[in-house]
């Protein structure tokens, strides 16, 4: 586990920390108060604008949410401008994106259909997206594809800690790894970008 860790750690790009993040608030007496800060491509969310739509079909909260002037963000579109932001493909360009996971016999029956929802979100805003598993993507040509389509950007949706399920981690990942480093595919939230979202990074601000 470590050596696939390390490995894809050491083959990243060298780009900032990945600016996906979600803030774990609670509310008290004097209002809301940070619990922790969750970094990296993981972190989910991108359903709360659905729950926040559902929720203010109800009449009595869609009467609250008025009289207090609340509002929600539109966590897909955020997600996805981050993705355009972190790549550099050009918003309009509709490229095609794998909304990447890693292979697991536990959460396969729950990840498959949720990736294949998130596509659907993405696809309305101009990104031809496509849920699968980083065993399905393979590099010849000078690309990355994915049952047949080559791959613009890999949104990557597993963390690093994943690895140590598979024997086969390094052999899943070096396609991936080496196509980003070559520039034949963009790939957000590189690996190394997890070692922010560890909370032993605070031992360095303590």
């Amino acid at each position: 586990f470590r050596s696939g860790a390390v490995a894809s750690v050491l083959t990243g790009q060298n780009k900032p920390p990945s600016r996906l993040a979600r803030a774990d608030l609670f509310a008290s007496k004097t209002g809301f108060q940070l619990l922790e800060l969750n970094q990296g491509s993981a972190v989910g969310g991108s359903d709360n604008v659905d729950m926040c739509r559902a929720l203010l079909r109800n009449p009595v909260l869609a009467d609250f949410a008025r009289a207090h002037g609340l509002g929600y963000v539109d966590t897909v579109r955020t997600q996805v401008d981050t993705m355009f932001a972190e790549t550099g493909l050009e918003p309009g360009s509709h490229p095609v994106v794998a909304l990447t996971r890693w292979p697991t016999k536990r959460f396969d029956k729950m990840l498959e259909p949720y990736l294949a929802a998130v596509a659907v979100d993405w696809r309305q805003y101009g990104v031809d997206a496509h849920g699968c598993h980083i065993g399905e993507l393979s590099r010849r040509q000078g690309r990355i594809w994915l049952r047949g389509r080559p791959v613009d950007a890999i949104f990557r949706m597993f963390y690093i800690g994943q690895l140590h399920e598979s024997k086969q981690a390094p052999a899943l990942l070096a396609p991936v790894l080496g196509a980003a480093a070559a520039g034949e595919v963009k790939l957000c939230a590189p690996p190394e970008s997890d070692m922010f979202s560890s909370k032993a990074a605070l031992v360095m601000v303590s």
